[in-house]
């Protein structure tokens, strides 16, 4: 059981540190949107 929990352990974190990278780019291709929104 032990070995599950490491792989399962890794692929959380590989996911996790995808989607923060995903997310992090998607922010920045909007940002020229967030700083518009944010003058009005």
């Amino acid at each position: 059981m032990e070995g599950g929990m490491a792989l399962a352990r890794r692929l959380h974190i590989l996911g996790s540190h995808w989607g923060f990278l995903l997310m992090s780019v998607h922010f920045g291709l909007h940002w020229n949107m967030v700083i518009r929104m944010a003058q009005k």
